[in-house]
Parts: structure tokens; C-alpha cells; sequence
């Protein structure tokens, strides 16, 4: 006797069969890998390096009234780039 797969069930077998399908064809694909995953590092690696000789901005930061607001303000001032 065969067993039958609820509704759900066969939708979430088909999607996840396609899902697959689609993710194969994508890693098949070296120039895709390439673009969307390792030249985007790339890409961000070398802006780091060119950039990093600029000084961190002091960045604005607003602590609300809150049970534990004067400990984590107090711990916010500690820190140099963040201005409370």
C-alpha cells in the first residue's frame, strides 16, 4: 500500500525540490559564485585598505530613561568613538 503525502507536505517536497534544482544550476555557474559572493570581499577588502588611514567618526548615540539606562549610558561613555 502506498503512503500519500499530506498537501502540505507535497508542496513542501516541490519547493524544496526546486529550491535545490535552482541552487544547483547557481553553483554550476562559476562567474555567478564569483560575482556574488567573492567580489563583493574583494571589493571590500581593497576599499578597507584604501581607507584606512581615515580617523573613526564620533558617532551620536541616545540612551532612553529606562531601568538599566544609567549603567549602559555609563558603559556607551566608556567607549571612545561613541558620543552619548
Amino acid at each position: 500500500m502506498k503512503s500519500e503525502l499530506s498537501p502540505g507536505a507535497a508542496r513542501f517536497r516541490a519547493f524544496f525540490s526546486i529550491c535545490q534544482a535552482n541552487f544547483r544550476l547557481f553553483f554550476r555557474e562559476p562567474e555567478a559564485v564569483f560575482w556574488t559572493f567573492l567580489f563583493p570581499l574583494m571589493l571590500s577588502a581593497a576599499l578597507g585598505l584604501a581607507f584606512r588611514q581615515k580617523p573613526a567618526e564620533v558617532v551620536p548615540v541616545a540612551v532612553l530613561a529606562g531601568p538599566e539606562a544609567d549603567s549602559v549610558a555609563a558603559k556607551l561613555r566608556a567607549h571612545p568613538s561613541l558620543k552619548v
